[in-house]
């Protein structure tokens, strides 16, 4: 008789969030969506997002990020990181931002796209 196990793929959602929350941005971006469907739409979840640690290297990481997603326009590191805030829909609670993108005025633009998110979510939640 064979032996059945449980299945990664079909884990419930809320448990692959919180495992996802504790692996890398690399990782988040680059595998976890190819493996399977659920995974993907996990990947999904802005609470994946809340604890960022960007790629100390960015050009490695990123020649990699364009070749998996099939980007043809380079996007600088500030718009890299402002994709993420998107991604999180503002829910970051912690970002590790390398020397590549610690120009203060990305910086404050990464901030203000933070405190955009925050205001719409507040927003929502008065209604």
């Amino acid at each position: 008789m064979k032996e059945s196990y449980p299945r990664w793929e079909d884990l419930h959602v809320d448990c692959l969030v919180m495992v996802f929350q504790k692996i890398g941005v690399e990782s988040l971006i680059l595998g976890i969506p190819f493996v399977c469907k659920s995974w993907y739409r996990a990947s999904l979840n802005p609470l994946c997002w809340r604890y960022l640690c960007l790629p100390a290297h960015f050009n490695p990481f990123m020649a990699r990020f364009m070749d998996e997603y099939r980007v043809k326009k380079h996007k600088s590191g500030i718009g890299f990181v402002k994709l993420l805030v998107h991604r999180s829909q503002g829910s970051i609670a912690w970002i590790e931002i390398p020397h590549w993108c610690s120009e203060l005025q990305g910086l404050e633009s990464i901030s203000d796209e933070l405190d955009q998110h925050r205001k719409m979510k507040a927003r929502v939640s008065e209604i």
